[in-house]
This record gives C-alpha cells, sequence and structure tokens, in this order.
C-alpha cells in the first residue's frame, strides 16, 4: 500500500530541585494513502489513520541532575498507558514499572541540529510483576549544554536507533 506516514514524539519532562521530573509520553502517528492509490480503493476504504499513545507514570520517575560516570538512580513508579485509533478509545492499562538509570558520561554527538557536548544515559525498564515481567534496556544522548541543553538529541536499543532531525523547543 503506497502512503505517507509521519510520527510525532513527545516527552513531558520538567527540572525541579535539581532533579529530572519524567512526568510521561506520548506518541501520534498519521497514515494517508496516496491518492492515485487510494482511487483504486472500493468506495468507502479509509485513507487516513490516525493513533494516538500515551504513557503516564505516577509518581514521575525521578533522577539527579548531577550524577557522576557509573551512578545509577532506581526508582518504582506505575504506568498507565492509553491509546486512540481513529476516535476510538481502548481500554487504559497500568502496570508496575521500575526504571533504572546509569549515567554513561560525556560524549560528542553530530545531528542535523549540530555538534554537541552530550550526556549519554542507559535506561532499563523492568515491567510487570517479580514471576512476569520484561525488560528493555535504551540509551539516549541528551544536549549537555547550549540552546537545547537537556533535550534527547538521540537514542535507541537493540532493535533500533534515532537521531534528531529538527527540533521545535522553546525554554521556560
Amino acid at each position: 500500500m503506497r502512503a505517507l506516514q509521519s510520527t510525532v514524539k513527545k516527552e513531558y519532562k520538567d527540572l525541579v530541585g535539581g532533579n529530572i521530573l519524567l512526568y510521561g509520553k506520548s506518541t501520534t502517528y498519521t497514515q494517508t494513502i496516496d491518492p492515485d492509490f487510494a482511487a483504486t480503493l472500493p468506495p468507502g476504504f479509509p485513507t487516513d489513520k490516525l493513533i494516538f499513545v500515551s504513557q503516564a507514570y505516577e509518581p514521575p520517575f525521578t533522577f539527579p541532575v548531577d550524577m557522576k560516570p557509573g551512578q545509577v538512580a532506581s526508582q518504582k513508579s506505575t504506568v498507565t498507558k492509553t491509546k486512540v485509533v481513529d476516535g476510538r478509545s481502548d481500554p487504559a492499562t497500568s502496570f508496575a514499572a521500575t526504571g533504572e538509570l546509569t549515567y554513561v558520561g560525556r560524549e560528542k554527538l553530530t545531528t542535523a541540529l549540530g555538534t554537541f557536548d552530550t550526556c549519554k544515559l542507559s535506561l532499563k525498564i523492568t515491567v510487570g510483576a517479580s514471576v512476569i515481567s520484561t525488560d528493555a534496556t535504551r540509551e539516549f544522548w541528551l544536549a549537555a549544554e547550549g540552546p537545547y541543553q537537556g533535550q534527547l538529541l538521540k537514542g535507541g536499543d537493540t532493535k533500533s536507533s534515532w537521531l534528531v532531525t529538527k527540533m521545535t523547543y522553546a525554554p521556560k
């Protein structure tokens, strides 16, 4: 199927009292079938799709800003996930989660936005009860200084990675 797709990811976070607070995140996926291809489909076939997925953390994940290389900060939280597909809401699901953040150290990183001094972090999330649980580890590079200080510039796990090419950000 020929379609135009876009993905917008947002994080909801703040800096309070020397700590980064992570309140949640959301992802919006949109897909529109190419009009020439859509003309070949049966009448009434949906040509647009909109999916919105959000996660809220209660309490917010909280990590200190002034970590030293190798330092680990751990916290437990409850994650509530909601999903809306073309205006129809799935039931919200909640589950226990533990976040373990390790500060790896400083690294230079070049993106379409420029070259940055970054803080490299590794985040291991364990979701579920002790008998039935899953782990996921991701690495992140945050701008250490400059106009995007504290903003996520690169991320990845064992299956995929991504690099910021565009950012809309206005510091408080």
